[in-house]
């Protein structure tokens, strides 16, 4: 016992009072106690020495404040910790105050759900325990490392954002002190620790990671990690805080290497294996990192990924020495460079190439797996993985092209763009990484598949044209791109309304030049007939502008001084590779927009295979052929027609032309169809004569034989659609221009009953269109006409001058000047007769005067 004067006694006499209050029924009476206590304690003025204190705290105080962790009242609890946390901090011997405070923590705080309700206390709480954690002796922490577990994995899972915090706080501080844990314990730490990393905020999830990394450096086991850690660390590579994506990544490198190099000659094979073995969970999850949004993090990632090749490669002494290294040319080399994503600045390293390498197996298929899970995150990890890879695995990347071209062209179709970019910039590395020959009939299968749909035979060009982009310059051969061609040609016609199709190819065709150059020119019709497929099926400004750009390089590429050259010198071959299947052209069959599209292309060129186009066109505008492919056919021979620099080839094929294709057409047959065939053969028919293409002597040939005014004829008798008799007034009034002296009385005659009538017609625009043909039919008409015939004509038309249309007025006014001029004496006569039958006579006025002049003229001459 103490001697009562003893400094010892003294101090605890002096706090007896206060020590026996904290018992106290009345919670304020416990809580002033401890307030006193508090304040007495805090005031080291006023302390005994250090041991004096001791004593009395490990025999008076600590069972007291012990106790009252567990009072009623927060107010005291949350005294009594603070007291504790006190009495630790200034203690020389912290075993009793452990020994003592575990029990009631563990009661506290060491079970779900927790009995302290106060977040206050319960953070009050696990300082405290770090305070004894920090404080006591190495041995009494190993002695009780399950106790301080058992408080960690309740604290971890505390709901308070401090709190956890704290927890993983102490973790660190445990593990800095002893690692002598059981792999039981450690796999609870973690799993209590995990959940965490999800948290909202930020500073939790570091602070996790924090603990998590400590957690590593006791070895744990690798296929706990590869259970437990992997499959929710992956959504820490996209961690919108950057303090904890870069500390993400050192973690991971730091258990890649965690126990690895504190190994020993003895056990170098032992450590290796398990090194491997970590690498094959983590080495994911680091060179992912490379493609971080940060570019300071990317680089970071690079960086410990050289580290770790380095020391992987340093260990592994049974390494295979060749690492799949290209050794390019300084230009090739140059070139690899501007593809080289960021952070790229050169080629990797050897060692980081060699580790990756040796890792390929497992690799591609958590790659292929990533790519194909529905989260979006997970996509991104596999997009970002899949592009590091290709990066590091070099040429020894062929062996899993089978696996590789599937996956890229599934996955770069996704909605997410950035998803999207990495694929194709995948795409590009894996074009640098291997030899054309090595993939493109793989590529050519996967967009020539019938089963695809157009989305993915543009993904499939999507990839295609990545792999030829990053393909070193002029190492292809013609039979490689002829094989890429056949596909394109086919895929062309197959999706000819599908923009994105058409984009693509236009990309691909500028990628192969790139890499084909000179030997690309055995091709060129093949390119060049693609060209024409894109352009017939409609083209927006860009595709247009894109497929200028490739003629233009492939007319240099091939030695033209003009892209006109260059198709002049194809031609022949375009267009029998366009014509070679007319005979099966029909409106489902795009053979004659092709034909149509490359005629437009080739336009005042076509002149020498005008001649061999006649089978065609005559062959299309036959009767048992589709309706829209006649319609179509006609319309093209009239866009021909109206091409000056032709005239010269047409004026030789006038009677074939004519008599085989255009009269065909015109002939009369039933319903609505047919109505629209006549009318396009008439437009293309007054075309030909307008421009003046079939000579005078063809004509009559055919006006002889009579096949062409019946055809004529009968069209202006059209009587479903008046656009037919519009455009045959047209055609007569040319044949007349050409041919009108050449009639027959008879022909004459029946011209002259269908102008008449047709003056009758109720349509005025088919009148109007009718006048300039009657004044033709006035000027070319013989002078041996018959008077009685020419009067009989002039006096159905006189009756028109008094129409209500003006514009009519004036046309059968000038009509009839035309008539005046030959046959004076007869319209002065007639016009006499019938002037008083006029409203207005000003018209019947200026013909009698006209007369009048003319008949003078004649006699004076006379």
């Amino acid at each position: 016992m103490a001697d009562e004067d003893s400094p010892l006694s003294t101090f605890v006499q002096s706090i007896r009072r206060d020590l026996n209050c904290v018992s106290d029924m009345d919670r304020n009476v416990r809580r002033n106690s401890l307030q006193r206590l508090h304040k007495r304690l805090t005031q080291k003025q006023t302390l005994p020495p250090t041991p004096v204190l001791q004593e009395a705290w490990d025999n008076d105080i600590l069972p007291i404040l012990v106790k009252s962790v567990s009072d009623n009242a927060e107010s005291c609890r949350e005294l009594a910790v603070q007291l504790l946390v006190f009495g630790i901090q200034n203690s020389i011997v912290v075993e009793q105050t452990m020994a003592l405070c575990l029990s009631p923590l563990i009661e506290r705080i060491g079970n779900l759900p927790m009995k302290e309700d106060s977040e206050e206390v319960r953070l009050l709480l696990i300082q405290l325990v770090k305070s004894l954690v920090l404080s006591c002796s190495l041995e009494m922490l190993s002695t009780n490392l399950e106790p301080i577990v058992q408080i960690l994995k309740s604290s971890l899972a505390d709901q308070y954002h401090e709190i956890k915090k704290e927890a993983c706080d102490v973790i660190h501080s445990v593990i800095g002190r002893t690692k002598n844990f059981t792999q039981q314990s450690l796999e609870s730490l973690l799993k209590a620790s995990i959940p965490n990393l999800k948290h909202p905020h930020s500073k939790v999830r570091l602070a996790t990671l924090q603990g998590i990394n400590m957690i590593m450096k006791c070895n744990v086991p690798a296929d706990t990690v590869s259970a437990l850690l992997i499959p929710v660390t992956e959504a820490l590579v996209f961690d919108h805080s950057e303090r904890v994506r870069k500390y993400f990544l050192e973690s991971v490198a730091e258990w890649i290497c965690c126990g690895f190099e504190e190994s020993n000659d003895n056990d170098d094979h032992v450590n290796l294996s398990i090194f491997r073995t970590k690498l094959s969970h983590l080495l994911p999850l680091l060179i992912c990192g490379i493609f971080d949004a940060s570019k300071e993090i990317g680089s970071t990632a690079l960086a410990l990924a050289e580290n770790i090749g380095h020391v992987y490669t340093t260990c592994a002494t049974n390494r295979r020495h060749n690492s799949g290294t290209a050794d390019d040319a300084a230009d090739n080399e140059m070139e690899y460079h501007l593809l080289l994503p960021s952070p790229f600045k050169e080629r990797p390293g050897r060692t980081c190439c060699i580790m990756v390498q040796d890792f390929l197996e497992e690799l591609i298929p958590h790659i292929k797996n990533s790519l194909q899970e529905w989260a979006e995150t997970t996509k991104l990890y596999g997009a970002r993985l899949l592009l590091a890879v290709l990066v590091f695995a070099e040429q020894q990347i062929a062996p899993y092209l089978h696996s590789i071209i599937p996956t890229l062209c599934s996955a770069v179709g996704d909605n997410n763009v950035c998803i999207a970019k990495l694929i194709v910039a995948s795409s590009h590395i894996l074009g640098w990484q291997t030899s054309p020959s090595s993939w493109m009939s793989q590529i050519v299968g996967q967009v020539s598949s019938s089963n695809a749909s157009s989305v993915q035979v543009a993904n499939g060009l999507v990839i295609m044209s990545g792999l030829l982009y990053g393909t070193k310059k002029h190492t292809g051969n013609d039979g490689l791109a002829k094989e890429v061609l056949k596909a394109l040609i086919n895929l062309n016609l197959q999706f000819n309304s599908h923009a994105s199709v058409h984009n693509q190819t236009l990309a691909i065709l500028q990628n192969l030049l790139k890499v084909f150059g000179a030997n690309y020119s055995t091709c060129s019709s093949d390119i060049l007939f693609i060209l024409v497929q894109i352009q017939c099926f409609g083209s927006n400004l860009s595709q247009k502008q894109a497929v200028a750009d490739i003629e233009k390089a492939l007319a240099d590429v091939m030695g033209f001084t003009s892209v006109r050259s260059l198709y002049e010198s194809q031609a022949e071959l375009l267009l029998g590779m366009i014509i070679a299947d007319h005979e099966t052209w029909s409106t489902h069959v795009h053979g004659q927009a092709l034909f149509h599209a490359f005629l437009q292309k080739i336009s005042n060129l076509a002149g020498p295979y005008l001649e061999r186009l006649l089978p065609v066109l005559k062959g299309c505008v036959q009767p048992e052929r589709d309706p829209s492919l006649r319609l179509k056919l006609l319309q093209i021979l009239d866009e021909l027609f109206e091409i000056e620099e032709l005239a010269v080839w047409w004026y030789s094929l006038a009677s074939t032309v004519l008599g085989q294709i255009i009269l065909p057409c015109g002939v009369w047959r039933v319903g609505k169809i047919g109505a629209a065939i006549r009318h396009a053969a008439m437009v293309a028919f007054g075309t030909f004569l307008r421009m003046n293409l079939c000579s005078q002597h063809d004509l009559e040939t055919h006006l002889l034989s009579d096949q062409v005014l019946p055809v004529v004829l009968s069209c202006l008798e059209e009587d479903y659609y008046v656009d037919v008799r519009i455009v045959t007034c047209h055609v007569l009034q040319e044949l007349l221009r050409i041919s009108g002296n050449s009639l027959t009385d008879k022909q004459r005659g029946d011209v002259q009953k269908a102008l008449q009538k047709r003056l009758d017609d109720s349509s005025d625009g088919v009148r109007l269109r009718i006048l300039p043909a009657i004044s033709l039919f006035f000027r070319t008409m013989p002078s041996s006409y018959s008077d009685a015939s020419i009067r009989s004509f002039a006096a159905n038309i006189l009756v028109h001058m008094d129409d209500s249309n003006v514009e009519i007025r004036e046309s059968v006014f000038k009509a009839l000047q035309v008539c005046t001029s030959l046959r004076p004496a007869i319209l002065e006569d007639l016009i006499k007769s019938k002037r008083d039958q006029h409203e207005k006579t000003e018209y019947c006025d200026r013909l009698l005067d006209q007369a009048a002049s003319l008949q003078i003229m004649e006699a004076t001459n006379a």
